[in-house]
């Protein structure tokens, strides 16, 4: 999602894409499998920051035929079509989601993968994705569980950190899912679920 580039920063890696290339499918599956978001009827979702789409092939086949991802990047070329989606439509779309108003709408849920480190303002952002819902909101979450920045992780949320924001904005269920080691860092990647 994010590259640095030039001589000084060339064995850098884009987080996002490290992210996703260093993890399985299986692990990523295991990270957001929750019975919220396995329901007996068609959803729709977005992923924030979809990269290469590990996680949106992973949320698609959790969710049932009919059910819709829209799978959102600033660089939607690295994202991997795969031929079994579980019959869930993933429709890609090629839009800065930090700074740009996403022309998506009756969502009921929004997943960011390893993407919400990227954003400083987090109580404004997440004030704006709310207009994108249907109803209830539902956030699903993965994240590295540290709050100390580096350049590859700029703005770092902590799952603790992560209770206080979502707290302050009056959400009332969040609940850690799963967790990880990390071969990035010696923090664990954790996931969770946020519903208002």
């Amino acid at each position: 999602m994010f590259k640095a580039t030039g001589k000084k920063n060339a064995l850098i890696i884009a987080d996002h894409s490290f992210f996703c290339t260093t993890m399985q499918p299986e692990q990523a599956l295991d990270l957001i499998r929750h019975p919220a978001i396995t329901v007996d009827f068609p959803t729709n979702w977005a992923d924030l920051g979809s990269g290469s789409g590990l996680f949106s092939h992973a949320l698609a086949s959790l969710l049932v035929p009919g059910s819709k991802i829209f799978a959102i990047d600033k660089n939607t070329g690295i994202f991997e079509r795969h031929q079994k989606t579980n019959e869930v439509i993933i429709e890609t779309m090629e839009a800065d989601f930090i700074t740009e108003s996403l022309k998506i709408h009756d969502l009921d849920g929004i997943l960011m993968a390893n993407s919400l480190h990227f954003v400083a303002g987090k109580i404004d952002f997440i004030s704006k994705l709310s207009s994108y819902f249907a109803k209830q909101e539902c956030f699903l979450i993965v994240e590295y569980d540290m709050d100390m920045s580096n350049p590859w992780v700029p703005f770092p949320i902590s799952f603790h950190s992560l209770q206080k924001l979502f707290q302050d904005l009056d959400y009332h269920f969040i609940q850690k899912i799963d967790e990880l080691p990390s071969r990035y860092n010696r923090s664990n990647i954790y996931s969770a679920l946020v519903k208002r």
